[in-house]
C-alpha cells in the first residue's frame, strides 16, 4: 500500500494539457464580476486555470476559451495584466498570508444576465 499524498490536477484553457494545480495559475470571475487572478487558488467565484506560458495565455485568448469557462467576456485589459504577473515559483516560495495581500489589478467584465436583459 502507497502512501502517496495526492495531487490535485486540473486542464489548462489554452492547451487543454492536464497538469498538477500548481503549475497553473488560476483565473477568476468574482460574484461581482470582476476577472482577476488568483494568486492563492482559494478565491470564491467560477475559476478557469492557465499554464505560466505566454504562448498558452494567447491560445486562450485567440480561442476566447478563456471567455467560455468564466461565462463572460474577459476584459483587453486583462491580458496585459496578466503578462505583468509574478513568476509562478515566487508565487510557491511566498508565505500564503504576503499571497493574499499582493496586489492584483481588479477588472471589471460585463455582466452576461445584465447583457441578456438588455437585449
Amino acid at each position: 500500500m502507497s502512501l502517496t499524498k495526492h495531487v490535485p490536477q486540473r486542464t489548462c484553457v489554452g492547451c487543454r494539457q492536464q497538469k498538477s494545480k500548481r503549475e497553473l495559475i488560476r483565473v477568476v470571475r468574482a460574484p461581482e464580476g470582476e476577472v482577476r487572478l488568483d494568486l492563492s487558488g482559494k478565491a470564491a467565484g467560477r475559476g478557469a486555470y492557465l499554464c505560466a506560458d505566454a504562448q498558452c495565455a494567447a491560445l486562450a485568448r485567440k480561442a476566447k476559451s478563456l471567455n467560455r469557462s468564466l461565462k463572460c467576456n474577459v476584459p483587453a485589459e486583462f491580458w496585459g495584466t496578466l503578462a505583468e504577473r509574478p513568476v509562478h515559483s515566487d508565487v510557491e516560495q511566498m508565505d500564503p498570508a504576503d499571497v493574499e495581500q499582493t496586489p492584483c489589478r481588479v477588472l471589471r467584465a460585463p455582466d452576461p444576465v445584465t447583457e441578456r436583459s438588455a437585449r
